[in-house]
């Protein structure tokens, strides 16, 4: 499976590998350690396939909540050997300074409530 990954925001970057309550639950393969690498430059976004359907997935918008981030790490090497038919983007940590710090806010601001603004 071919996996374009970039960076978007480069403001948001962070050192995952810090948040101990994370590390201690992921077992990333190949691609998760790419994404990894690449949090601290800024948001990671995956583009899987080609074509449509086309499907947009998001976790990480707030860093506590770890389960949907760690989800998506899972979803990865599930995915690893599958066919995708369509394009999949994914962006499995939202804003990695705040999974860094295992923390709501990132800014001063709840990003939940800053999309409007």
């Amino acid at each position: 499976m071919r996996v374009d990954i970039s960076t978007i925001a480069p403001d948001t970057g962070g050192d995952i590998t810090l948040n101990k309550k994370f590390m201690k639950e992921l077992v990333p393969g190949e691609i998760g350690k790419n994404i990894i690498d690449l949090a601290k430059k800024g948001t990671p976004l995956l583009k899987l396939g080609s074509g449509n359907p086309r499907i947009f997935l998001c976790a990480g918008i707030h860093g506590n909540e770890l389960p949907p981030q760690l989800a998506f790490f899972q979803l990865l090497d599930y995915l690893e050997n599958m066919e995708i038919r369509g394009t999949l983007f994914m962006v499995p940590i939202a804003i990695p300074y705040a999974t860094m710090k295992n923390s709501r806010r990132f800014q001063g601001w709840d990003m939940n409530r800053k999309t409007s603004k």
